[in-house]
């Protein structure tokens, strides 16, 4: 439901409040890393691949769009109740690892064993030799 290249990105953004197409794909293009967002691919989202995206997640019933009547003719996007509730229930995830940057991470020094690693066994001898 949630995979996909865009979808994240297009539900993050429309969690802010409804948004009109272009407003939407701008809002997408200026996020930046600084703003909690992964990456600059951002720049480089084409109109085509937002409308694919956005198609899906009305066939997923994740957004909703409006279309107004009048010419020229708008669309609105907002997210339904069901998405709502789906970033509610993914944003702790997506804010465990900003809690937690620091799990894995083991400094290491050059010609240093670091303590959890094991000294090995040799079946040399002094010399070198077996």
């Amino acid at each position: 439901m949630i995979n996909g290249e865009w979808i994240p990105d297009v539900l993050v953004a429309l969690a802010e409040g409804p948004k009109q197409y272009t407003r939407l794909l701008d809002t997408i293009r200026e996020k930046t890393h600084e703003d909690g967002w992964s990456e600059t691919r951002h720049l480089y989202l084409q109109e085509s691949v937002l409308n694919r995206t956005l198609r899906r997640l009305e066939r997923e019933e994740l957004i909703e769009r409006h279309r107004e009547p009048t010419f020229p003719y708008r669309a609105r996007y907002q997210l339904t109740s069901a998405a709502d509730e789906l970033l509610t229930a993914l944003t702790p995830l997506a804010e465990w690892p900003k809690h937690h940057a620091d799990l894995g991470v083991v400094p290491s020094k050059r010609g240093t064993r670091s303590s959890s690693q094991e000294p090995v066994e040799s079946n040399l001898g002094p010399s070198g030799c077996t």
